[in-house]
């Protein structure tokens, strides 16, 4: 029961360097004085012990604690329970928390938006999804329209960043449908296209879409930028 009642403490969003396993360098997405989220290229097994190690402030002695997998997204993200803790780590980890002062916490509501990419190319959606993972959203993904459409008729995301070009239902098929349900008709959506041509950026616009971008100028950082543009105008 002990170790439930830590998984549903309260947890907070970090962007913190750790170390795992005493050597491969990972980033903790958010910290809770049961676990953390940590996103890694390293695969582990779901089920798997883990070390992990880590500075909570800039001065101070690293924390080193074992934890288990709890959960895996796709071999990049980690869900993590701490196992055996002593007890002044996880008074040091929660004095942490308690630390944050109440404009970051504010700050993280604000941040845990979900977005969902439409875009056939697995490498796009990865290198976008942890971007905004570590940023704090809340991330989903499709290949195609279709597989969109499927997602949508199970939750709402607060935006779409969406590629134009795809087998099955390709991105101005979904935009219009999305457009003309009424559940779903004013979710704000980012083009992220390979093609800029002036007449693709005018359709999509006809259409309906908040913004247009192309892939080859689009780093991660100016996408999440643009989001939260995009999100603070729709949403205040």
């Amino acid at each position: 029961m002990e170790d439930v009642g830590r998984r549903m403490a309260k947890r907070i969003t970090v962007k913190k360097e750790i170390v795992v396993n005493g050597s491969i360098k990972a980033f903790a997405a958010d910290i809770s004085e049961g676990g953390m989220y940590i996103f890694t290229t390293q695969e582990f097994p779901q089920d798997s012990d883990i070390t992990v190690e880590f500075t909570l402030k800039q001065g101070e002695q690293p924390v080193r604690l074992k934890a288990h997998i709890l959960y895996s997204h796709g071999g990049m993200g980690y869900g993590v329970s701490f196992v055996d803790a002593a007890e002044d780590a996880i008074v040091c980890i929660k004095d942490y928390i308690n630390s944050q002062s109440e404009e970051a916490l504010k700050a993280e509501a604000v941040m845990q938006k979900k977005v969902l990419i439409v875009d056939d190319s697995e490498q796009v959606r990865r290198m976008f999804k942890n971007s905004l993972l570590l940023e704090g959203f809340y991330v989903t993904e499709a290949a195609n329209g279709i597989e969109a459409a499927k997602i949508l008729s199970r939750e709402r995301p607060d935006l779409i960043v969406l590629d134009l070009f795809m087998e099955g239902m390709d991105g101005y098929k979904l935009l219009q449908f999305i457009r003309l349900n009424p559940d779903w008709h004013d979710i704000p959506v980012i083009v992220l296209s390979a093609r800029g041509l002036p007449a693709e950026i005018e359709k999509a616009i006809a259409i309906g879409i908040d913004d247009f971008l192309v892939k080859m100028s689009t780093t991660p950082k100016k996408l999440i930028e643009k989001i939260r543009e995009v999100l603070k105008k729709r949403y205040g």
